[in-house]
């Protein structure tokens, strides 16, 4: 998985937001399933399912200030190979146990996603996805 560190460096996240949820909190379920979780197999090249499945195992969600980080990677069943990376970042904010995410696409629009904090789970749905993160 791509480090902490150098998507932090690239995003240039700096910021003193909301210092109470600022820190790193593995992701621990997708879609309500615990990792890891099997998305379904990899095609053939003609298409049809082959023996090697997608695999989520881990990421992470990182908060500073009032900036997140938000990457997992797609791995191979059978040689661990990253099929994709998964990565987002942006603003986000806090109201209560509500939580803000903005991402900047570029060229002036956004994407916004809800959250939520529930005993110490931050919840993020990125449709399609619900990603539930805990310390």
């Amino acid at each position: 998985m791509t480090s902490l560190t150098s998507l932090w460096a690239c995003s240039g996240i700096t910021g003193s937001g909301d210092s109470s949820l600022r820190g790193s909190y593995p992701l621990v379920r997708l879609n309500g399933q615990p990792l890891p979780v099997d998305l379904g197999t990899i095609p053939t090249r003609d298409g049809k399912p082959g023996p090697c499945h997608m695999l989520i195992r881990d990421g992470f969600l990182h908060l500073d200030g009032n900036r997140f980080i938000i990457a997992y990677d797609v791995h191979s069943s059978c040689d661990n190979a990253v099929v994709s990376s998964v990565n987002s970042s942006g603003t986000f904010e806090k109201s209560g146990s509500s939580l803000t995410f903005t991402v900047d696409l570029g060229g002036g629009v956004s994407r916004t996603y809800a959250g939520t904090v529930v005993s110490g789970v931050i919840i993020a749905v990125q449709p399609p996805d619900t990603l539930s993160f805990s310390r």
